[in-house]
């Protein structure tokens, strides 16, 4: 038996448990509530995606009203499931752990903790002030003990002590351990609750270590906690996480002089320390204690082969030592004496470097803050990362610590020309928002919004060179997005806030980020000074958001402003798309004579314009009109017109919109049959972009059509996999859909 044929087993008893109970179906939700299991995780069970762990498996299949003969094949066709899949062979094996430290000492007994703790699954916190190792020290030992965990090891940097104050959301930690398990965007809950519900159900019975790196509360840990073996590191002591959730504090101390100079010794060699003398205890005393102070002093040494260590304290007693009894406070004499003996280019960079807002760095903008040419940005990366004073993170992108990203940011504001300093965040901000128009453009094919002036001189944008590439980019740096456009805000630059906020708003909106879509909307709606278009294009995104959450009275009030600021800057393309977005609210309160006025004067303001997309875009949508109001002739020839105009085009999502349309007119005209291998070409082009809402539209239509046709196993199934999505996407529609599985939602 195969994952699919127990899932079939699995429905099958569940069909028979309904009809027991007078045809009242457990929805995925009780069986939740009674196994342990997430709906969300029940989903992927029943539909042969996922094959149950071993781990509460028994109390499922009880709960479907196994006999005890059934329970005892089913157990068994799981286990021979598991056995011709190979060992975890169908699932995702994750290996996130950050680069193995160079060197650990004087940490034997923390490390024997580590062991004794997480091999019984207790969460374990690492307190320590800044710079004390951590990081070192938990990257150290889950690198010395990944053969224990052979199904994986998820990490992440929860950043919550970074230079932006913001760290990372506990919702967006999940989302990346769910990817890194291939859970697909179009079943990735909405919910923090259920992402965290569907982690454990997948993390259930496997041998997996989490680590979560820096983390800023218990609040944003507990989420993440899922029973498996858990290592957290924080500046504070998560004293939540010990009294509620059982971890256990290993408090980590600064070294002593003796492990301290044994650090030193690994990193230059025995000879040359011993050849320093008292230099060398004079520059471990300097480094107060810390492991990453002294890891920067070594850095630099190990790029002076020839350099006496006495010279080096020298240099050292010259830059002062801060002596305060604060390690975070002396270790900053450190980054000075450092930072101090950087080549011009490196120095600079730095800098400005403090001016950015998140916590990785890319070559491009590394060009752009400093505006040099790409290479010779890509060179002075290099030689921070070669004292320390930057990290590589991988993919060609470079992150600091956080105390080194706090000194850089003083140097940019006590150090940096006042009039240099603003010309590189100038130059960031223009560096954002020309790569992220040119994102967008990759993303969509067709930007509906007015063109931008070239960029700033200096500037080095970053052009994604397909909807993939964009797609990565913006992931990339969507941490950066809410910050920067707060303190953009706050610092004057309203036309480039709103502009950001504009460009990222269709990835957002795919990718089913509607409450940061919300925020970053409201940021720049709040950024007074926007033109007039600027603030229409806005409120006509902000409209589009609040509807997605379900508050379309909200939506028709921005809706109207928007109308009314596109009217008086006689800006014709943003009337027509307001007008498309005011023809969706519309429709969905029924008003479908309304609604197709409104896309008509859509229409009207895109042939004005020569605007073909936006001529697309009304075609399909006055054909919904037409087909929701039985006029299914004119209906059938505008989505044609439509359809010609996508596939010219080259727009895969005007495609997949247009071809559930022509789906439903055909439904409605009496062939369903005419209309199923429409809704599957829709659902099959949906898929490819990641589009998740309308993928569920387009299954929910695909059911009424088999129901239609009168094959109602095949209209069930395509209700299932349409509920599944709206559920996780805690979409307001999901009920109809329940309601059409049955009073109950048996789903």
């Amino acid at each position: 038996m195969e994952a699919n044929d127990l899932a079939r087993a699995l429905r099958q008893l569940r069909r028979r448990e309904a009809q027991r109970r007078g045809g009242r179906m457990l929805t995925y939700r009780e069986l939740a509530a009674k196994t342990g299991y997430s709906h969300s995780a029940i989903g992927l069970y029943l539909s042969g995606r996922v094959l149950p762990p071993v781990d509460r498996f028994d109390a499922l299949i009880q709960v479907l009203g196994a006999t005890p003969a059934e329970q005892s094949a089913l157990a068994t066709a799981r286990d021979e499931a598991e056995e011709r899949r190979g060992p975890r062979g169908a699932e995702p094996v994750p290996r996130q752990l950050p680069p193995a430290p160079f060197a650990l000492v004087g940490r034997e007994a923390e490390l024997r903790s580590l062991d004794r703790v997480l091999r019984g699954g207790r969460p374990l916190v690492i307190t320590g002030t800044a710079g004390v190792g951590k990081s070192v020290l938990a990257a150290f030992w889950a690198h010395r003990a990944a053969a224990r965990f052979p199904d994986g090891q998820l990490y992440v940097d929860l950043r919550g002590f970074a230079p932006s104050g913001r760290p990372m959301a506990s919702a967006d930690a999940l989302r990346g351990f769910l990817a890194a398990l291939d859970v697909p965007a179009q079943r990735m809950p909405a919910d923090v609750a259920g992402r965290a519900a569907l982690l454990r159900s997948l993390v259930a019975g496997r041998r997996m270590l989490i680590l979560l790196d820096n983390a800023a509360t218990a609040e944003q840990v507990r989420p993440l906690l899922t029973g498996s073996p858990t290592l957290v590191t924080s500046r504070d002591r998560l004293a939540g996480l010990a009294a509620i959730d059982g971890a256990e504090p290993l408090p980590l101390d600064l070294l002593d002089a003796a492990r301290s100079r044994e650090l030193l010794v690994l990193h230059l060699g025995a000879e040359r320390v011993a050849a320093a003398g008292p230099a060398a205890d004079a520059i471990v005393a300097r480094c107060a204690g810390l492991p990453l102070a002294l890891s920067i002093v070594a850095a630099r040494a190990a790029v002076a082969p020839g350099l006496p260590l006495a010279e080096l304290d020298r240099e050292m007693r010259d830059t002062g030592r801060l002596d305060t009894g604060d390690p975070a406070s002396d270790v900053r004499a450190v980054f000075s004496w450092s930072y101090e003996r950087l080549s011009p280019p490196a120095a600079r960079l730095f800098r400005l470097a403090g001016l950015h807002p998140g916590p990785e760095l890319s070559p491009p903008m590394a060009a752009s803050l400093t505006a040099v040419a790409a290479a010779q940005a890509r060179e002075a990366l290099g030689e921070l990362a070669r004292t320390h004073l930057l990290r590589e993170q991988g993919a060609g992108r470079y992150g600091a610590h956080d105390l080194l990203g706090a000194y850089a940011r003083d140097l940019a504001g006590t150090t940096e020309p006042a009039d240099g300093r603003d010309a590189a965040y100038a130059r960031m901000l223009d560096h954002y928002v020309h790569s992220s128009r040119a994102a967008a453009q990759a993303l969509t094919l067709h930007w509906p919004s007015a063109p931008l002036p070239e960029p700033l001189p200096g500037v080095t944008p970053e052009r994604p060179a397909d909807r993939e590439a964009a797609q990565a980019w913006f992931a990339a740096e969507q941490p950066h997005l809410l910050p920067l456009l707060e303190r953009a805000a706050a610092a004057g630059h309203h036309e480039r806030v709103w502009q950001l906020a504009e460009a990222w708003g269709s990835f957002l909106d795919w990718s089913g980020r509607w409450p940061e879509w919300l925020a970053a909307l409201e940021i720049a709606l709040g950024s007074v000074g926007a033109a007039e278009a600027g603030e229409a294009a806005l409120r006509c995104d902000l409209a589009r958001a609040l509807l997605r959450m379900g508050r379309r009275d909200e939506a028709y009030v921005q809706l109207r402003l928007a109308i009314d600021r596109y009217e008086r800057a006689g800006h014709r393309t943003g009337l027509a798309r307001t007008y498309r977005n005011l023809g969706i609210c519309l429709e969905e309160d029924g008003r479908y004579a309304e609604a197709r006025d409104a896309i008509r004067s859509a229409l009207e303001h895109s042939r004005a314009t020569g605007d073909v997309p936006g001529q697309a875009n009304a075609l399909n949508g006055i054909g919904w009109c037409h087909a929701q109001l039985g006029d299914h002739a004119p209906a059938l020839d505008s989505c044609t017109r439509a359809l010609a105009l996508f596939t010219e085009l080259g727009d895969r999502h005007g495609q997949a919109s247009t071809l559930d349309t022509i789906g439903y007119v055909h439904h409605l005209s009496g062939d369903p049959a005419g209309a199923l291998p429409r809704y599957r070409e829709a659902i099959d082009r949906y898929r490819e972009l990641g589009v998740r809402l309308g993928e569920a539209e387009s299954l929910e239509h695909l059911g009424d059509a088999h129901q239609a046709a009168g094959a109602d196993d095949e209209a069930r199934a395509a209700w299932r996999a349409a509920l599944a999505i709206l559920d996780d996407l805690a979409d307001r529609h999901a009920a109809a859909v329940r309601a059409k599985l049955g009073r109950d939602g048996g789903a």
